[in-house]
């Protein structure tokens, strides 16, 4: 098949919007012509696949939901004067040490109000948005957790877990405190043959995070 064919036929399996398929179908350009008008359909498709950074590992069933990355505020709303002042540093360190105690060589990532840990991570393809993201492998785990000012007001509705992924579950969390006016917006992804105490240990460290700020 001659390459040019080859994208007409990529855009027919990807089922592109009938303007963009017209548009193609009306040029018969050179290789390089070829390459853009498939970039730009692919970028109508999945801005992920383009390259747009806005689009981050937590947008779960949609691939078009922007879903932001533990660290990012976006997806909260303060709606009060917070009681009580977090600390932060007290309850990562829970983290770290609940995570070293399953994990002990998990790479552990600490940022002022964030905290990234996986161990035996490599790409996965989504099954469900044929995506290719990050999960961990048998004994890893993927961990990204971050304190948020106000509730959450995402896309989802927390806690939520995903059904879309193979190998690997992955749950989405983001509790709230009055007290603090925080939530904690927490991504968990673990293989099936994760220790079921540590599943239960993490999950009450989630849900009663405000014990530990």
């Amino acid at each position: 098949m001659r390459p040019f064919g080859r994208h007409l036929l990529q855009c027919e399996v990807l089922n592109l919007s009938t303007p963009l398929r017209k548009s193609i179908h009306a040029f018969k350009p050179g290789r390089m012509v070829a390459h853009a008008l498939l970039a730009a359909a692919i970028a109508q498709l999945s801005p992920a696949l383009a390259g747009d950074k806005s689009v981050t590992r937590l947008e779960g069933d949609n691939p078009n939901m922007r879903e932001p990355l533990p660290g990012d505020d976006s997806s909260a709303k303060s709606i009060r004067k917070p009681r009580k002042n977090a600390d932060w540093n007290k309850l990562s360190d829970a983290f770290e040490k609940l995570v070293l105690e399953y994990y002990p060589k998990a790479q552990i990532e600490k940022k002022s109000n964030s905290l990234h840990a996986e161990l035996k991570v490599k790409p996965y393809q989504n099954a469900t948005t044929l995506r290719w993201e990050r999960g961990p492998g048998r004994n890893g785990i993927l961990l990204d957790v971050s304190l948020v000012p106000g509730i959450y007001t995402g896309v989802h509705a927390v806690p939520k877990k995903f059904n879309e992924y193979t190998g690997y579950y992955v749950i989405l969390y983001a509790p709230y405190s009055k007290d603090y006016d925080r939530h904690l917006l927490t991504r968990l992804a673990y293989p099936y043959d994760a220790p079921e105490e540590f599943q239960i240990r993490i999950q009450k460290l989630v849900n009663e995070f405000e014990k530990h700020l």
